[in-house]
């Protein structure tokens, strides 16, 4: 038998969840489409033969992307949520700021090395 201190905080659980799945989330799925395209780009840009002075950046901007992607992508999938509905709404917006960052570190990455393929 299941005890009403059990049933109480399982039912608050429950109503996060929903309050959590209201909210529009940044899409699990297309952080791992962004992380897979990202560490194939870095796979390919590794084994290039030629190092310019520029390689470093690039490699920064890649390591600093594609560690936000993993830590916002576990936030997408971490299922334990704060307990007040503000404390969920900043969850939820900071999940977001960390995803941006993290493709937008990889963008910058991508197109120095992009850029500096084709001018150097």
């Amino acid at each position: 038998m299941v005890s009403p201190q059990k049933d109480a905080s399982n039912g608050k659980q429950q109503t996060n969840r929903k309050q959590y799945q209201q909210l529009p989330s940044p899409d699990g799925n297309g952080n791992r489409i962004i992380l897979g395209f990202v560490l194939a780009y870095l796979g390919k840009w590794a084994t290039e033969p030629t190092i310019q002075k520029s390689d470093f950046v690039v490699a920064i901007g890649f390591f600093i992307g594609i560690t936000l992607l993993i830590i916002a992508l576990y936030r997408i999938l971490n299922n334990r949520l704060p307990e007040q509905k503000e404390a969920v709404d900043a969850y939820y917006h900071r999940t977001l700021k960390i995803f941006m960052l993290g493709i937008i570190c990889s963008f910058i990455g991508t197109s120095i090395s992009i850029l500096q393929g084709m001018f150097f």
